[in-house]
């Protein structure tokens, strides 16, 4: 039947549909259906005229074509042992013209997403860079160990969730297309489980949550409804029920828009239980908070980034601390049971990083050790135990319950000189290739990968800080030795970056810091900011930088501190356009100069005091 939208505005409009097709990517796989995305992208204006009945019947009445609602179900090995089916990922390839279609509803959604979105929950939210998430992270462990305070933090994989999320934890169905029971037996959940999950269905649903207008739920239901799946070799088509059909335009939203219902219940009950970290802030993107009469109290849960979740703890002792991560453990997998998913308690996966701190934290340690370090939850539906471990790789960066950078310095260079293994021959062994070239590419493909959320970094250990330069060095002698030849090896720090004209490494950490600066002033979450208002730490990386910065370029800038005088940087980090970036380049430029002259120098220095050695002038 006809559902007319209350507002006309809310169907997408002939531009818009043409704007998508525009935004197809080429040389990508796509369905049977013969239609490859360089078709919508190149022939965008005049397949918009014609697809755009096709568009407008299928959101009036909820009819979406059956060629729409599947795809062509692969596999893509992970790493690991290739025989066993746990370490490959299923990936479907849906027509191109659906995935167009399903782009502009998640635009639609997107806006109400972003209003209610948990706090830190920042993927899928457009302009959000994942150094936020790994900032936060890093903050809270390092504010909180200058305080001596005990802290934890409880990273959660879950196991297939995307293809594992009951849908009517999204959205309200007429009536179910299987009872209960057997989605429950489907799974192999708990029976004690069942009657919980009948109570949720009766209540509010995430997209009503989300306060998702009921025209656009029409579209989600239709969308979500009778979708299929084939297998390459095969003529037969599987019915899928659950997940939110990876590989579909707007599958990472609307299970972002799932899972933030779920862990918003999280979230209430482990309040009620005082369970939750919370921050006082200004409810200001400032970098201070001294005004007592506007504070404002921030509950949340940590980083959320599509399906990976850092929960962050702290107690003020030791054994409260491990009573809340148990309390918080059983939280998040009784509700992940009531959803159809299920944490992968697996090595790497699902673990828990303790700091203890206070008169207790030997004796904990030793408890831990002697039980395989190992901790029990507090669970009604799934009893388990959960790794503690003293590092965890979250989010591409290795966390340490220490403080150091040793893990994430050491997996950053490997990464590096693995990237220069893998183009030696065609680009940074090439006698053909110009330096110059060799050194953009050393930049984009390398560096980039090195200084990967090395704005989150708190170097402050000088074993960190040396490591670091060590290790940034290494790989300039590596590029400087493939171009210059085995002599490389008698040159100093100064003269391999004087030859490469490439900056020192600690010109590159403040780049990174810079860059990420404008980015939260721009874009940044509140909760960043209000991590960021607790204490000055990282603002006195930000000053250092920002007089590396004003020592570089003859353009005023302020002289006091961001702290003291943030009225007058605010302006100039929110100006539009590129003058920041092309201020930060021009800084970069001059720097690198500047340690060429001085290189320069001290050879020519030393060639006349070896040259009046050598003549016995003394």
């Amino acid at each position: 039947s006809l559902d007319v939208p209350p507002d006309w505005s809310m169907l997408p409009t002939l531009t818009e549909l043409e704007r998508v097709f525009r935004q197809t990517k080429t040389k990508k796989a796509f369905f049977d259906d013969a239609v490859p995305g360089e078709i919508l992208h190149h022939a965008a204006k005049d397949l918009a005229r014609v697809l755009y009945p096709l568009l407008l019947k299928q959101w009036l009445f909820h009819q979406e074509p059956v060629l729409f609602k599947g795809g062509l179900l692969v596999s893509a090995f992970k790493r690991g042992n290739p025989a066993d089916t746990n370490n490959y990922r299923s990936l479907l390839i849906s027509p191109t013209i659906a995935k167009s279609f399903h782009r502009l509803l998640r635009g639609d959604l997107m806006k109400f997403f972003e209003v209610h979105a948990l706090p830190l929950q920042l993927g899928g939210r457009p302009g959000i860079s994942v150094t936020q998430a790994s900032h936060v992270l890093q903050d809270f462990l390092h504010h909180h160990r200058v305080l001596k305070i005990p802290t934890a933090v409880v990273f959660l994989d879950i196991r297939n969730a995307f293809y594992r999320l009951f849908r009517q934890r999204l959205l309200k169905y007429g009536s179910l297309d299987r009872t209960v029971d057997d989605l429950f037996s489907s799974l192999h959940l708990p029976a004690a489980a069942r009657l919980e999950f009948q109570q949720l269905l009766q209540g509010e649903s995430a997209m009503e949550a989300s306060d998702i207008p009921p025209f656009w739920q029409g579209q989600v239901r239709e969308l979500l409804n009778a979708t299929w799946f084939t297998v390459s070799g095969t003529p037969t088509l599987t019915e899928a029920r659950k997940g939110s059909r990876p590989g579909d335009s707007a599958a990472d939203l609307l299970f972002s828009i799932a899972f933030r219902h779920l862990l918003h219940m999280v979230s209430s009950r482990a309040a009620d239980l005082g369970v939750v970290s919370f921050l006082e802030w200004s409810g200001q993107h400032v970098p201070f908070h001294n005004d007592l009469e506007r504070t404002d109290v921030l509950e949340f849960l940590g980083p959320i980034w599509a399906d990976d979740v850092a929960i962050l703890l702290k107690a003020t002792t030791s054994a409260q601390l491990i009573r809340n991560a148990q309390i918080i453990l059983g939280l998040l997998f009784d509700q992940l049971i009531l959803a159809g998913m299920s944490p992968n308690l697996g090595r790497s996966k699902t673990e828990i990083l303790f700091d203890f701190r206070g008169k207790d934290s030997v004796a904990l340690r030793k408890h831990f050790a002697l039980n395989g370090w190992r901790l029990p939850t507090i669970s009604k539906h799934m009893a388990a135990y959960v790794n503690i471990v003293g590092a965890y790789k979250h989010l591409g960066t290795w966390v340490q319950v220490n403080g150091k950078l040793s893990k994430e310095l050491a997996c950053r260079f490997a990464i590096g000189h693995s990237t220069m293994s893998k183009y030696k021959s065609a680009i940074f062994g090439n006698r053909k290739l110009p330096l110059p070239r060799k050194t953009h590419l050393f930049h984009s493909l390398v560096m980039s990968a090195v200084m990967f959320n090395s704005a989150a970094w708190y170097l402050q250990r000088k074993k960190d800080v040396e490591k670091y330069h060590s290790g940034v060095m290494a790989l300039y002698r590596r590029l400087a030795t493939l171009h210059f030849g085995l002599l490389v090896r008698h040159w100093r720090d100064e003269l391999v970056q004087s030859r490469l004209s490439l900056p020192p490494p600690i010109s590159l950490l403040h780049m990174e810091r810079l860059r990420y600066l404008q980015h939260i002033v721009r874009q940044g979450d509140d909760a960043v900011w209000a991590a960021l208002q607790q204490h000055g730490f990282w603002w006195q990386m930000v000053d250092l930088s920002l007089e590396w910065l004003k020592g570089n370029v003859m353009t005023p800038l302020p002289d006091l501190p961001t702290a003291e005088h943030w009225s007058m940087w605010q302006p100039i980090l929110e100006a539009s356009g590129g003058s920041w970036k092309g201020l930060l380049r021009r800084a970069l430029r001059h720097d690198t100069l500047q340690a060429r002259k001085m290189s320069s120098w001290y050879d020519f220095h030393s060639q006349v005091c070896q040259l009046l050695v050598d003549n016995e002038v003394f």
